[in-house]
């Protein structure tokens, strides 16, 4: 059926792209201390195996807790302190703002999974997603949802691209457009009810803000048309909240 393809489609679009090579901007900062000393892993009890002397580059790739994995001019990679990176400066020789390295963390990561929850018209409905994030302004999002209403219950599969204009803000904005499947299943105790699978088409906005290390937050809006004939659809709408994990 149209929504098991939709399942199967969404599952290849996010773990297709793992092959793909995407280049990163990463944050880029100067040593302006003596010295920085890189660790083999995130905490004291990994061993010192490599200094980078002042005025050398370092590149910052990503964040655990209070530690900051890096990498030398000369290819050399490891862990540093957030202390550390205190004693290095940006291109304009600015002190570096670790607010930003946090969302460039953030941003560098492509993979998401998360589960938001909210009002499907005025019946509860759960949404589990996944995504995967092309650049700073474009993510491919599948997600599967249960609606749980009175006379009946309700699976929907749904694809969308979910466009970010301003992603260097920490709230970040979004438009969605999507489509998708309805299954609507009535409760056996309805006479002559017949269960019924309906396209749909969506569009919306949310917005989308990232928290300390690995999770973000997310409320959406969503318009739903639920196409019944072809000369008539019904139109549903949707408010959501919940939370991601980005890697």
């Amino acid at each position: 059926m149209v929504g098991r393809f939709l399942l199967l489609l969404g599952v290849m679009s996010v773990l297709g792209f793992h092959s793909r090579a995407l280049a990163d901007e990463f944050w880029r900062v100067k040593i302006v201390e003596p010295y920085i000393e890189m660790h083999t892993g995130p905490g004291r009890g990994y061993p010192v195996f490599h200094v980078v002397p002042r005025g050398e580059t370092l590149v910052v790739l990503r964040r655990k807790t209070d530690w900051y994995k890096v990498q030398s001019g000369d290819g050399k990679q490891g862990w540093v302190t957030q202390n550390q990176l205190e004693q290095t400066v940006t291109g304009d020789d600015t002190g570096i703002k670790f607010e930003e390295v946090l969302l460039a963390d953030y941003e560098s990561r492509r993979f998401e999974l998360g589960v938001t929850a909210g009002l499907f018209q005025e019946d509860p409905i759960v949404a589990f997603h996944t995504g995967f994030r092309f650049n700073d302004a474009l993510l491919l999002n599948f997600s599967y949802s249960r609606i749980a209403g009175t006379f009946s219950s309700s699976s929907l599969y749904h694809l969308e691209l979910l466009g970010q204009p301003f992603p260097e803000w920490s709230w970040q904005p979004n438009l969605a457009v999507g489509f998708g499947e309805l299954d609507n299943e009535p409760q056996a105790s309805l006479v002559n009810a017949n269960q019924t699978q309906n396209t749909v088409f969506s569009a919306g906005l949310g917005v989308r803000k990232y928290i300390t290390r690995s999770f973000l937050f997310r409320a959406d809006y969503r318009n739903y048309w639920l196409l019944v004939e072809d000369d008539r659809n019904e139109e549903y709408h949707a408010i959501t909240a919940g939370f991601s994990v980005f890697f």
